[in-house]
């Protein structure tokens, strides 16, 4: 996201509060425990944003860090963090392509947060994943390959916590069709505690179908296929995939 939905971390946070994030780590060590060939303790987040997840996989034992090109989303990460008690690293870098202390036994990026505006924007970022991933480890990809050919539509929905409400809406259109490229705008309506604002930011994207995905993962050299789920029910993978609602896929580091 750019402009102002990005630079305003309490919104994002609030607006995306309707996941079940408990489910969603059920999901992911569901993966590790079928398809990882190393034991996991450390945990990279790929365009955190706000560390949703980290409370959870905390919880449960993972050393978590993030990275995110938000310095807004990582400062209210930091403090999510801190008032847990923990030590966490979040780091600013480019998704699709960054440099970073490692390695890591396990690296996810959720909720469609692949902001790519071409192909070598994928290119980049699987490289820059294998650069800090064990061999045997896994990436997990999160609603972030299309499935079916993208059409322009409206989402709205709303989410309320702790005194503060958002009306959030989410519409894309497309730019280019043969270059499959499209715009994701997004409205956020604001009440914190009385106080109304609205926000609004446009990202230009690169939409990413599964036959160019995996064609980048052949070229990569780095990563093997282990399966494709949907809606996280990673101990059920897909017979067909234009029939998920919300694709996850995993790669797993190849090398040793």
């Amino acid at each position: 996201m750019t402009g102002g939905i990005y630079d305003h971390a309490l919104a994002c946070d609030v607006a995306f509060a309707f996941r079940d994030l408990r489910r969603e780590v059920d999901g992911i060590e569901a993966c590790i425990r079928e398809h990882s060939r190393i034991p996991v303790r450390t945990v990279l987040d790929v365009g955190c944003g706000t560390g949703p997840h980290l409370p959870e996989l905390a919880r449960r034992g993972y050393a978590y860090t993030g990275l995110d090109s938000g310095p807004a989303m990582l400062d209210f990460g930091r403090r999510r963090a801190a008032a847990l008690g923990l030590t966490t690293a979040f780091l600013e870098g480019d998704l699709a392509g960054f440099a970073m202390p490692g390695p890591f036994d396990f690296a996810f990026i959720a909720m469609n947060s692949l902001y790519v505006r071409d192909l070598a924007g994928v290119a980049g970022n699987l490289a820059s994943v294998a650069g800090v991933l064990r061999p045997g480890g896994l990436y997990l990809l999160d609603w972030c390959i299309q499935n079916v050919e993208l059409r322009p539509g409206e989402h709205r929905w709303e989410v309320a916590r702790d005194g503060v409400r958002v009306r959030a809406a989410v519409a894309w259109t497309n730019v280019d069709e043969p270059e499959r490229t499209f715009d994701e705008t997004v409205v956020f309506e604001i009440d914190d505690h009385g106080r109304a604002e609205t926000i609004r930011g446009v990202s230009r994207r690169r939409a990413v179908y599964p036959d160019e995905f995996l064609a980048l993962v052949r070229e990569s050299g780095s990563f093997e296929l282990v399966g494709w789920w949907d809606e996280w029910n990673l101990g059920r993978p897909l017979a067909r995939l234009d029939a998920a609602t919300r694709l996850q896929v995993a790669l797993r580091r190849t090398g040793g």
